[in-house]
């Protein structure tokens, strides 16, 4: 997901609902308490804020403390004496959010070198003998597959793998970092035996790029059933 730096999103600029998105992401339940102290909002905006982030599909409420067992959240000193007090966390689409890149687009030629050199760190990972996950296929999903598209925001990439051993999400998150390389305008999403459901819509097309093939245009053969 990409956008210009004077989009919008609920009406408000989104380089701060992106801030907003990736503060709840930290804290996995947070309240508008914690956002408005961090993003330096009055708290009557930040909890307007969230409630039409909510209302978009960008989180989820949760209206009874306390959590549910091995939930985290952050909230202030007293906040949870309100009785109109919320936590939200990031729904999936949330998520795509707060992993979104905001500037200029990348041209063709610019966006096909990211995906070279992901594919060549994905192939690194495969091989190392120390290696957390066995990695399984890596897919290109997102606008790169148009043909006919010059003008990109990311790239976007799934990689499905199957983790070794004790199942740990860091280990998942510690691959997506790896085939990311640090690119902030990578889009790595890792589907394994932790992830709750696969990061696109099962419609959606992809197509597989490693290990049959060696780039965008390699393998044509899109798989909209999803695993």
């Amino acid at each position: 997901m990409h956008f210009e730096k004077t989009d919008t999103v609920c009406n408000q600029p989104v380089e701060l609902v992106r801030s907003a998105i990736r503060r709840v992401e930290i804290a996995q339940w947070c309240s508008a308490g914690v956002v408005s102290r961090d993003l330096e909002m009055s708290p009557d905006d930040s909890r307007a804020l969230m409630l039409s982030l909510q209302r978009a599909g960008y989180l989820h409420v949760y209206q009874t403390p306390p959590l549910p067992a091995g939930h985290d959240g952050e909230w202030l000193p007293g906040e949870d004496d309100d009785p109109l007090f919320l936590l939200w966390h990031i729904t999936n689409l949330g998520l795509t959010l707060a992993h979104a890149k905001i500037g200029d687009p990348l041209d063709r030629a610019q966006a096909e070198q990211l995906l070279s050199e992901a594919l060549v760190r994905a192939k690194s990972v495969a091989v190392d003998p120390s290696r957390t996950h066995d990695i399984e296929q890596v897919l290109l999903c997102g606008s790169l597959l148009d043909a006919d598209k010059e003008s990109f925001g990311d790239v976007d990439l799934i990689v499905e793998a199957r983790q070794r051993g004790t199942v740990d999400g860091s280990a998942t998150w510690n691959l997506e970092q790896l085939v990311a390389g640090g690119e902030e305008r990578l889009q790595v999403m890792v589907f394994d035996q932790t992830s709750d459901c696969y990061p696109i819509p099962q419609a959606a097309a992809r197509r597989v790029i490693y290990p049959d093939g060696e780039g965008p245009d390699a393998h044509a053969t899109t798989s909209p059933e999803g695993p």
